[in-house]
C-alpha cells in the first residue's frame, strides 16, 4: 500500500499531456571519501574482533531530474548509488557513539542494502542505494505546495540548531552539502516580500500521528532582523520555537532557541519504560565576524537543560526517550563552538571548527583544507580529533566490561578523511 503511493505519484505526472513548454535537466554529483578511524581503547571490551585503526572508502553517485511542465507544475527526482568498502564494524554503526537517535520520517522507503542481503555475511563491501527526493511542486499565485520526498531544515545558528530536528545532521558526518528528504506536505504561503507562511505534514512509516510531525512557521523581518516562530508537534511532544538573525554593527548575530513540552498529547507509544518525560530547553546564540576579505570567524553558545552535568550519565541520557524523539546527539549542557575559515588562495579555503564541552573539558577539532581542482571539481583534506578523558573500564567477571565515560568527546573516535567531489 504504502510503495503504491508512491507510484501513483509518479503515473499522476507521466499522465500529463508533455508540450512545448516542458522542459528537462538532469544533473547530479559524484563523491568519494576516504576515512581512517581511530578508536578509543576502551572499545576493546565490545567487540569480537577489535581493531583500534579501521578504515572506509565511500562512493555516492547521485543522478537528480528535474521535468518542469509549465510555469505551475514541476517533479524533482534524485537517486543515490553508492558502491561502499569499509571495515564490517561499520556496516552496524556501532562504533558511533554520537548519532542521531529520530526516526527515519518517510512512508516507506527502497531497501537502502543492496549488498549484502544480512549484515552479518558483510565482508567488508557493501552496496547503498537511496531514493532521497521525489517530490512534485505546484506554484500558484497564493503559495507554493511541495508533495513528496523533500528537505525541510531551520535554524541560522552555524553548528547547533535547537529547532532542526526532523533530519539534523550530526557533528562528525563527513557530508553535509543536503539534508536527507522526509516525506511531507508542505505549504509556504507569501506575506509580502520579505515575509511568509510555512505550513507541513511529515509523515512516518507507521502512518500513526503518534509519530508523524506537524509544524506552522513564519518568518518575517523585524528591525532589519530575520524573525521567525514555529509551532511543531512531533510525536506526541510540542516544540515551541524562535529565531532572530541581524546584524549589530559590522558583526553578524542569531538567537535560536527551542521548548519542547514532553508527551504533551499524550504517553509515547515507544516509551517501553513508561517514564515521566521531562520538558526541556536548547539554545544557542553566536557572533560572527569577517576580520578581512580573507578572514571569518564565528563563536556561539550552545545550551541543552536535558544534558548531563555528569559525564558518568552519558550513556544512560543518550538512551532516553526525549533524546531519541528529538534526534539530539550531545550528552552535556553547556558548549562554546568556534569557527574559523581563511582563504590562502581564491581557490583553497582553510577551515577550522571547535565542540568544547565546557563541563567535563573536552573537545572536538575540525580542521579541512579544499582545493578547487577546476570547475566544478573539488579535493578536500579534513579530520574530526577527539581530545578528552578517557572512558573507565569497570571490573567485571563477564565481558564486555561495563564502561564509564569521564568526558563526552574521550569517548569519540577521530577521524581522518579525504574527498574527490565531481558536479555535472
Amino acid at each position: 500500500m504504502k510503495k503504491g503511493i508512491i507510484l501513483i505519484l509518479i503515473c499522476f505526472v507521466l499522465i500529463i499531456n508533455l508540450n512545448g513548454k516542458t522542459t528537462i535537466k538532469i544533473n547530479g554529483y559524484y563523491k568519494s571519501f576516504l576515512s581512517v578511524f581511530s578508536l578509543p581503547d576502551e572499545m576493546s571490551g565490545m567487540f569480537e574482533e577489535f581493531n583500534k585503526t579501521i578504515g572506509a572508502v565511500s562512493n555516492n553517485l547521485q543522478l537528480r531530474t528535474v521535468i518542469k511542465f509549465n510555469s505551475t507544475l514541476s517533479l524533482e527526482a534524485a537517486y543515490d548509488f553508492s558502491p561502499t568498502i569499509k571495515d564490517p564494524l561499520l556496516f552496524s554503526g556501532s562504533a558511533f557513539p554520537n548519532t542521531t537517535l529520530g526516526s527515519e520520517y518517510r512512508l516507506d522507503d527502497l531497501n537502502e542494502i543492496l549488498y549484502p542481503q544480512t549484515i552479518q555475511k558483510s565482508t567488508g563491501f557493501g552496496i547503498y542505494q537511496n531514493l532521497d527526493r521525489l517530490s512534485l511542486t505546484i506554484q500558484t499565485d497564493f503559495a507554493d505546495i511541495f508533495i513528496g520526498r523533500q528537505p525541510i531544515a531551520w535554524g541560522s545558528a552555524r553548528v547547533i540548531n535547537p529547532t532542526d530536528i526532523l533530519s539534523p545532521f550530526t557533528f562528525n558526518e563527513l557530508d553535509k552539502e543536503e539534508r536527507r528528504g522526509v516525506d511531507a506536505i508542505r505549504v509556504r504561503i507569501p506575506i509580502g516580500d520579505m515575509s511568509e507562511f510555512d505550513i507541513g505534514y511529515v509523515v512516518n512509516n507507521d502512518l500513526k500521528i503518534e509519530t508523524n510531525a506537524v509544524f506552522i512557521r513564519g518568518k518575517t523581518e523585524l528591525f532589519n532582523s530575520d524573525v521567525s516562530f514555529a509551532l511543531i508537534k512531533f510525536y506526541n511532544n510540542l516544540m515551541i520555537g524562535a529565531d532572530i538573525s541581524g546584524a549589530i554593527g559590522g558583526s553578524g548575530f542569531w538567537i535560536e532557541g527551542a521548548y519542547v513540552m514532553s508527551s504533551i498529547f499524550g504517553d509515547s507509544i515507544i516509551n517501553q519504560q513508561n517514564t515521566e518525560l521531562r520538558n526541556y530547553f536548547r539554545l544557542s546564540t553566536g557572533l560572527e565576524y569577517s576580520f578581512s576579505n580573507k578572514t571569518y570567524g564565528f563563536v556561539e553558545y550552545h545550551f541543552n537543560s536535558l544534558g548531563e552535568n555528569n559525564p558518568n550519565n552519558y550513556l544512560t541520557i543518550t538512551q532516553s526517550q526525549e533524546f531519541k524523539e528529538g534526534s539530539i546527539y550531545l550528552s552535556g549542557k553547556h558548549y562554546i563552538n568556534l569557527g574559523l575559515t581563511y582563504t590562502l588562495t581564491p581557490l583553497t579555503p582553510i577551515n577550522g571548527l571547535i565542540i568544547y564541552n565546557l563541563k567535563d573539558r573536552s573537545l572536538i577539532f575540525s580542521p579541512t583544507i579544499e582545493y578547487n581542482i577546476s570547475q566544478n571539481i573539488y579535493l578536500a583534506i579534513g579530520g574530526y580529533f577527539a581530545i578528552g578523558k578517557k572512558a573507565r573500564i569497570l571490573p567485571s567477571l563477564m565481558p564486555p566490561s561495563p564502561i564509564v565515560p569521564t568526558s563526552e568527546f574521550g569517548f569519540s573516535p577521530s577521524i581522518l578523511y579525504s574527498s574527490f567531489r565531481v558536479y555535472f
